[in-house]
């Protein structure tokens, strides 16, 4: 199966391989993606080995009779391979946002193409860790991307979510990186939801062509709402039901975005139906916070997801 290897997870009870048709077929898999289902004392997960993508993750954290969902997946997600899945945690690597050269693909290629699976085991605690390389490009450039990179990216996957990712420059000269790991999270009521640990925070509007703002209060959405903020606080909160608490370490932006109803329907992947469940508030390092990262060197962060409060 693409983008397993030999730690393929056959001979433990608390994973399987599967496919996008099995698992969600009420979606449209024009392609029958394959995936990975974890399903442990403490949660259940569905991961596409395509591009790494976590796309759902149910929490058994606090009682059985109220399992909590941590991420959103688009009901009229689109299982293409090559093409983006909407929902779930998509990487974006080795940049993030628009390419500043035409026809070159928004966010990069790793959320398109096959990740390997290096190890997967259970731990002391009950969490499932999962361990994913991208090393195609170590020894021989992306065609769109002229430095050697690799990245590795793990997952434990338990009452929370915590990711871990490096990013190795593995040519001789300095590499520009921006990333996010673009994180799509359910919400009860778009127009009641907040999002606190931001005030004060300076931002990008990419709806007023960046625009450099400065946020007051608390984050509100009423209709398109899509910035960068720079240099944030380590923690932010989804105020909504229940509330959830995004923790990044080494990833000094956090990205906000919803798409408003207008541009919800005009998405296939998301219609105007389904624009008020989420929002994106994802950590990563974009904008003024994007990096050089030096010949040799890698770059280190990890993010956590879990129900607070």
């Amino acid at each position: 199966m693409t983008g397993l290897t030999s730690a393929s997870p056959e001979n433990h009870p608390w994973w399987r391989l599967s496919d996008s048709a099995t698992e969600f077929p009420q979606h449209n898999s024009v392609d029958s993606l394959p995936l990975l289902v974890v399903e442990s004392p403490l949660c259940r997960s569905v991961i596409a080995p395509q591009g790494a993508q976590l796309l759902t993750h149910t929490s058994y954290g606090r009682t059985t009779s109220n399992n909590d969902q941590l991420l959103w997946l688009s009901p009229t997600a689109l299982f293409v391979r090559g093409k983006p899945l909407r929902g779930g945690v998509p990487l974006c690597l080795p940049w993030f946002g628009p390419h500043n050269e035409p026809g070159k693909p928004q966010h990069g290629f790793a959320r398109n193409e096959d990740w390997q699976l290096l190890g997967a085991q259970a731990d002391s605690d009950g969490n499932v860790v999962l361990s994913w390389g991208f090393g195609q490009y170590a020894s021989q450039p992306h065609p769109e991307f002229p430095w050697r990179f690799s990245a590795r990216l793990t997952m434990t996957l338990g009452t929370r979510i915590e990711l871990g990712l490096e990013i190795q420059n593995c040519d001789t000269s300095p590499m520009p990186l921006s990333w996010a790991l673009h994180s799509y999270h359910p919400v009860s009521d778009l127009a009641a939801v907040r999002v606190r640990g931001l005030a004060g925070c300076d931002f990008l509007d990419n709806t007023r062509q960046l625009e450099r703002r400065r946020q007051q209060g608390d984050v509100q959405f009423n209709g398109e709402l899509d910035r960068i903020y720079l240099s944030v606080p380590d923690e932010q909160i989804i105020a909504t039901e229940p509330a959830l608490a995004i923790r990044g370490s080494n990833c000094p932006s956090a990205i906000v975005w919803n798409p408003g109803y207008d541009k919800a329907a005009a998405l296939a992947d998301v219609g105007a139906e389904h624009g008020q469940e989420f929002i994106c508030l994802e950590r990563g390092n974009a904008g003024t916070n994007a990096l050089s990262l030096d010949a040799g060197a890698s770059h280190r962060a990890s993010v956590s997801i879990g129900v607070t409060g």
